[in-house]
């Protein structure tokens, strides 16, 4: 070849053979990516067949999985000790964790999963996608996989490879980024989307429908840990409720900030700023439930004592004591839900992992909770006049109420409980004592829901 082109050196006929060998091989697997592509696009955009009316549908949920990448957290990272100090995130397991959940879910086989958001760690691009990696298998089982953002998740500034040398930032996701690694799971099919948001309705069957609402306020590169369904927002998901009641169509809804207020200590900044707006719209239509997050506690609320829709916050995933939620709705849409702990044990026995923790994640798991109580107690009591021996039990109350708390099951008042809860009231009239009362105040079994037919 000549001029200012490329040149080639034929060479003999076998150099010869070979060029053209690579040529055919290249063109074959050329061929093959283009094939696999467009099979891709076709499988995407394939609408899911619609279940028949009047049929029982079964649902996961789950929600704050907080999900690291394995590869951003090193064997001596930093991070490690701040989290035995932290809420109780067991994040250094999170990959094993979701891992075991992905097996019970494609073994159950429900016809749908549901994510409520703060699914990653803190917004890691990796983690995003390492986490879609793992959902990708429930959804090859042919289960879609519905997700709404949660605000650890979008637009983050805190996104970290937690190296031993100490943090190095690594990139985050944006909203656009956000929907191209999740919507083929699923959203991709919805039969409305806002414009506004990432909110949007998937129907599962010809009665039943999920609407997943964007609560999260990341615009302008910013995130607020509270929520809110714009106005905008508003009046779409009115709009829709509306074609679903005229339809017959009964509607769940899923969003990450809570719907309703599920602690008299912890509103702001947990329930949603327009919730009374929010709650009248739904109740018009007939919404009977409503999942969210974000709290990381186990906890059922109502919006009347005797009637209305119901708010179920989930425990976190990552938290003890690591529930998901089933959701039962049968042919005439009663409802049952019941929370339930990821058998992390069981999977890590079958994977052949040799990791004591994995093994009996369950003990780990509470005592990694109490763990963090005891550290953050300890130090806000050192200055305290005290005894070592009141220390101790006031210690072991705050985790008595705190595990229970989280696992949606009620403390025991008593005698002795009562005794050592006048020491806190005493020794520390401050944020524990009340946070405590709210424990006490809101002190109820949430792990089972049972809604009538048409129940509102």
């Amino acid at each position: 070849m000549t001029g200012k082109g490329i040149r080639f050196k034929w060479g003999n006929a076998n150099s010869c053979t070979r060029i053209i060998r690579y040529v055919i091989i290249g063109s074959m697997r050329l061929l093959c990516l283009i094939i696999l592509l467009l099979s891709s696009c076709q499988a995407v955009k394939a609408p899911p067949q619609l279940l028949p009316a009047n049929q029982e549908i079964n649902i996961i949920v789950v929600t704050d999985i907080h999900y690291l990448d394995s590869e951003l957290l090193e064997p001596y990272s930093s991070l490690y000790r701040a989290l035995t100090m932290g809420d109780g995130k067991i994040t250094h397991y999170s990959p094993e964790i979701v891992s075991a959940f992905v097996d019970e879910v494609i073994r159950i086989k429900p016809h749908a999963l549901v994510l409520a958001g703060d699914i990653s760690f803190n917004g890691e691009k990796k983690s995003h996608i390492g986490l879609a990696q793992k959902l990708q298998e429930v959804k090859n089982a042919g289960i879609p996989v519905l997700v709404v953002p949660g605000n650890h998740d979008i637009n983050s500034r805190g996104t970290y490879l937690y190296s031993n040398d100490g943090p190095k930032p690594v990139p985050n996701v944006s909203k656009e980024e956000f929907w191209s690694i999740y919507s083929p799971l699923g959203a991709v099919h919805a039969v409305s989307m806002d414009k506004n948001s990432l909110s949007y309705v998937y129907q599962i069957s010809e009665d039943l429908q999920i609407m997943m609402l964007d609560t999260c306020q990341y615009e302008r590169g910013r995130v607020r840990s509270d929520g809110i369904i714009g106005e905008k927002t508003l009046v779409w998901m009115e709009d829709n409720l509306k074609k679903a009641k005229d339809a017959g169509i009964t509607v769940i809804s899923v969003m990450h900030h809570n719907l309703l207020p599920h602690s008299s200590l912890f509103r702001f900044g947990f329930t949603i700023d327009n919730y009374p707006q929010a709650v009248r719209i739904m109740e018009q239509y007939g919404v009977p439930l409503n999942f969210s997050g974000h709290m990381h506690i186990q906890h059922i609320a109502r919006s009347g004592e005797y009637s209305g829709m119901y708010d179920i916050a989930a425990n976190a995933l990552t938290v003890f004591p690591n529930y998901y939620g089933t959701l039962t709705i049968g042919p005439d849409k009663s409802m049952f839900y019941k929370a339930k702990k990821v058998n992390v044990s069981a999977w890590a026995a079958n994977a052949g992992v040799t990791d004591q923790n994995l093994l009996r994640f369950d003990e780990y798991a509470y005592a990694f909770m109490n763990q963090t109580i005891f550290h953050r107690m300890n130090e806000r009591m050192a200055n305290a006049e005290i005894s070592d021996e009141q220390r101790a039990v006031m210690i072991e109350f705050a985790q008595m109420l705190n595990t229970n708390y989280f696992a949606g099951s009620p403390s025991e008042t008593n005698e002795e409980n009562e005794k050592i809860y006048d020491l806190w009231k005493e020794h520390f009239p401050n944020f524990f004592t009340r946070y405590f009362d709210s424990i006490l105040k809101d002190n109820t079994q949430s792990t089972q829901l049972f809604i009538p037919a048409r129940g509102l």
